[in-house]
This record gives structure tokens, sequence and C-alpha cells, in this order.
């Protein structure tokens, strides 16, 4: 990764297992969006949303750009080597009415309509957290660094990636390593099929990025299964999305 006159996107996903997972995608979307093959891509490994925003102007915003500032130095690469910065966050479920959360001794298990949990009032303050995370990040366009703003965006899954692409919320550390193969995999033999089956107009509704996270917001009463991921290149990939 480095080079004087590397051009990078930075795609920060949630752990190890999003990295997986998801690369392989990301790199063939990356190829979609931008004309110029000589800009690649790094996926890190990441989970900001549960934090509590640093004290000051850009609050949250500020560990993105920690992030990613992180990223640079250990690459020994410039803020102008980026294209642009996208974030893709595992949502949990977190604007789910408080009303749904319901006691449960064990891990906690993500339903259609309640969260069950062994902690209720934990993962309220979670969810706030999140939610006013979420709330300030969207509202963001750019990151400032370097010469000129960085383009930025977050994206979402509405609870993980292993609900969005499997149809399954609850699951053990090996599990999770299980699906996040699964889905490498499938994408490498045949990425025609991989969009057939896995980019269908029930999870991936959304044309537009303001709306997708609109919608999202509105669902209070259950933990939809959707994702936006589409709309960061909606001319290319919308097509291939199946009704």
């Amino acid at each position: 990764m480095e080079a004087t006159n590397a051009k990078i996107i930075v795609a920060l996903v949630e752990g190890p297992n999003d990295q997986v997972g998801l690369t392989k995608l990301l790199e063939y979307l990356v190829r979609r969006r931008y004309s110029d093959r000589e800009i690649k891509l790094a996926v890190v490994g990441t989970d900001l949303l549960q934090h509590e925003p640093p004290i000051g102007v850009t609050g949250i915003l500020q560990l993105v750009i920690d992030q990613v500032q992180n990223f640079l130095s250990l690459n020994k690469l410039a803020p102008e080597n980026l294209v642009e910065v996208i974030e893709i966050a595992d949502v949990d479920g977190v604007y789910l009415a408080d009303a749904l959360l319901q006691p449960q001794l064990g891990p906690i298990c993500y339903q259609d309509h309640a969260i069950l949990c062994s902690d209720v009032e934990k993962i309220k303050k979670r969810n706030a957290l999140k939610r006013t995370n979420i709330a300030s990040l969207i509202k963001e366009h750019y990151l400032a660094l370097g010469s000129k703003p960085l383009p930025y965006s977050l994206y979402y899954f509405s609870c993980n990636f292993e609900d969005v692409f499997f149809g399954a919320r609850n699951n053990d550390k090996l599990t999770k390593h299980h699906f996040a193969l699964t889905l490498d995999k499938e994408f490498m033999r045949d990425p025609a099929s991989f969009f057939e089956k896995h980019f269908t107009k029930d999870i991936f509704p959304f044309d537009a990025y303001g709306p997708s996270w609109d919608a999202l917001t509105r669902e209070t009463t259950r933990i939809p299964r959707w994702s936006n991921l589409n709309t960061w290149m909606p001319e290319q990939i919308n097509p291939l999305i199946v009704p």
C-alpha cells in the first residue's frame, strides 16, 4: 500500500468477518463506480458507533477521521492519496422502540419485533448512543483531511451483514466467520448469480441515500431486513437488483 501516487478508497467495516465477507464485493463495486483502474480499495475493520463522541465541534466524526489518519500513518500515505471514505455499519435494530426491549437470560437476540437481552437498560443506552452517532454522521458528506474535502458517507445493514445476506441475525463467532467465508466464495465463484441471489428488491429497496436512512429511522416497531449499500452506486448496481 506504500506508494506516493496511490489512489485509495477506504471502506470502514465492522470487524474481521465483515472484512472477509465484503472485500471482494466492494472491490467489484469500486471497479463499477470508477473508470480509473488505478484506484484501489482498502478495507479496515472497526466499530465506531458504540463509542462516546469526543468533546468538540466534530464529535463522532473525529473518530472516523482518527481511524482514517491511523490507516494513512500505518501505510505511509498522505490524505491526498485518498479518493473517498465509506463506512458500513451494523445498525443492530437500534431504532426499535424501547418498549420492545425484553429481558431474557443469555446472549442478546434480535427478533422481528423485539430485542431480547439480559440487561435492558444497557441496550437502551447503547441504542440511544448509536442513534445519536448515526444522526450526526449521515449529515456529513466530507472529511476535513488534506488539502481538499474528502468525500464520506455512511451505509447500513439494518441488523448485521449475516442478516442481510443470509437471513441469520443471531450467530456466534464461529458461525459469523462461516457466513463471511461463504459470502466471499459465492461472489468469487459467480458474481452475476451472487447479485441475482442476494441483491433483491425486498432487501435493497431504496434507490437514494437520504430516503434510505429516513425510512430506517421510522421503523420503530420492527427490525427490517434492509441495506442501503446499493445506493453507493445507484446507476450501475440498481439495474441488477431483482424485483
